[in-house]
């Protein structure tokens, strides 16, 4: 256990590459997008569907000051529902992970409770959060960006995926 988040002995990722002990990370932006991910982190072992509950997905982190594009944040909202993907990462991958999310200047690695999709099995599992003098309103994602939330289509409702391609983009 790492922070109160359980890891789990895992031999290899769908490619056979062995990572050892994994601990779950729960992606509801960009990093739903498996090829990103991969690229981020090196390696992930397996990975399924999960909810967030309590929470609601924002596009409300500044990308980059004085201007309007926003990134994926989730804030506490009681009727919320966030959906995204769990992967089982080791801790150097996490460490990777770390870096492109600017952590821990631009996102806060929290602990929350996903519910499996498939299951309904709650977990604990560490995700990113925005901090506080990062957040902007009226902020919206570019295309490119919000193609990589889009490509993680496999891991969502028709209903959640359907809400992502009604968000406006800045092009």
């Amino acid at each position: 256990m790492k922070d109160g988040v359980k890891g789990e002995e895992y031999t290899g990722d769908s490619e056979g590459v062995p990572i050892g002990r994994a601990f779950p990370y729960f992606a509801y932006g960009s990093n739903m997008d498996k090829r990103r991910m991969r690229k981020r982190t090196g390696n992930f072992g397996k990975y399924f569907p999960a909810i967030l509950k309590g929470y609601t997905l924002k596009f409300n982190k500044v990308a980059k000051p004085g201007n309007e594009e926003g990134y994926t944040n989730i804030v506490k909202d009681p009727s919320g529902v966030v959906e995204g993907v769990v992967y089982f990462i080791d801790m150097s991958s996490l460490k990777r992970l770390e870096k492109w999310e600017g952590y821990p200047e631009h996102y806060e690695r929290i602990i929350v409770e996903i519910e499996k999709k498939e299951s309904n099995e709650k977990l604990k599992v560490w995700t990113f959060i925005a901090n506080q003098n990062k957040v902007g309103d009226n902020l919206k994602p570019k295309r490119e960006y919000l193609q990589c939330l889009l490509n993680g289509k496999e891991f969502l409702s028709s209903e959640y995926y359907n809400k992502l391609l009604s968000i406006e983009t800045l092009d």
